[in-house]
């Protein structure tokens, strides 16, 4: 059996990079040659040992990548129009294509999931039956390509929000998703866009993206500050992409009468809400995101087209075997907003 490196979870703070088995491909899988793949902060949760869904000793992590197909199972290429040499990379979940949910269309909320489709901290990764795959254009970056899974999380989060011309949007969280929030809510031409954040380096990209105003939320009132900008009446958006319980305390005490708060993060706690803001107080709209359905497609084409830059949110890359420099990098330092590996 050929071999490859992999990044290989244990326990909390125990993965290793290890020689493994080179996976071999079954009736409609490939096997694809990773050329970058990313640390997101779920990762981060998970190799801390906080994830909700936990650590699975012996599996290899890794859901944002993008890689070349090098082994193709039988059907494979006519069930997915792919072949040998195409870049491709699968959406994070595997659905079941019959329950309620997929049927509905919102496949990423699937009853019963074929599991979840990690491997890309490694040489090599299996797509497995049953995934949802796409063709990368090879005229789109590695490094680019590898961010498309969370820049579609950040397209999905905007849409789920319903933004619109005349809406005063907030975004909250700098980090990849808050910041692809940021240039796909640009996309809708809102009447005023703003950034919320607790680091001055990320708002400084968020400004490079043409925001109305940046906001650090641990030196300024946030709720005030964005009431002052539209003559006391709040925002009417606000999308939450942080991750930290009291950021939507801070977008209900944001938003307008009759305004949408869009929550899309992983939360390791729960936030202690005035949920009279949602109710009697200002009549709000609470919408919840999770993953990207239907996205990718979009988002591959607006890189394609260069409508969205994922460029100043790569700020560290690093060989696959530097895996324990990467992710501390990612634990520790505010400042790192997406950390990729290259085999």
């Amino acid at each position: 059996m050929e071999k490859m490196r992999a990044v290989v979870q244990h326990a909390a703070f125990d993965f290793r990079v290890e020689l493994v088995d080179k996976p071999v491909p079954g009736p409609l899988e490939a096997v694809i040659q990773i050329e970058a793949s990313g640390i997101c902060a779920g990762d981060r949760i998970m190799y801390e040992g906080k994830a909700p869904w936990g650590i699975h000793d012996g599996e290899i992590p890794g859901h944002e990548y993008v890689g070349v197909i090098t082994q193709t199972g039988e059907g494979f290429t006519e069930k997915y129009g792919l072949d040998l040499g195409d870049r491709c990379l699968a959406e994070v979940q595997i659905p079941c294509g019959e329950c309620y949910c997929c049927r509905g269309g919102f496949y990423n909320l699937c009853d019963n999931p074929n599991g979840f489709l990690g491997g890309g901290w490694a040489e090599y990764m299996l797509l497995r039956c049953g995934a949802i795959i796409h063709r990368v254009p090879k005229n789109i970056d590695k490094l680019c390509a590898a961010t498309i899974e969370p820049l579609s999380c950040g397209a999905y989060a905007v849409e789920r929000a319903g933004v619109g011309m005349a809406d005063t949007v907030v975004v909250a969280g700098m980090g990849i998703i808050g910041l692809a929030a940021l240039q796909f809510a640009k996309l809708h031409t809102p009447y005023r866009l703003i950034a919320l954040s607790a680091t001055d380096a990320s708002l400084a990209i968020a400004r490079s993206f043409g925001v109305d105003a940046a906001i650090n939320v641990l030196t300024e009132n946030a709720p005030e500050r964005i009431r002052e900008l539209t003559g006391g009446v709040g925002c009417d958006v606000f999308i939450e992409c942080s991750g930290v319980a009291s950021s939507v305390s801070i977008g209900l005490d944001a938003l307008k009468k009759r305004g949408r708060l869009a929550v899309y993060g992983v939360y390791t706690r729960n936030g202690d809400l005035n949920l009279n803001e949602i109710s009697q107080n200002k009549e709000l709209t609470l919408i919840g995101g999770h993953l990207s359905p239907n996205t990718m497609p979009y988002v591959i084409r607006c890189l394609e087209q260069g409508l969205v830059d994922p460029r100043p949110m790569i700020t560290e890359v690093f060989k696959l075997d530097q895996f324990d420099e990467a992710i501390n990098i990612r634990r520790k330092n505010p400042d790192s907003i997406k950390t990729l590996l290259v085999p």
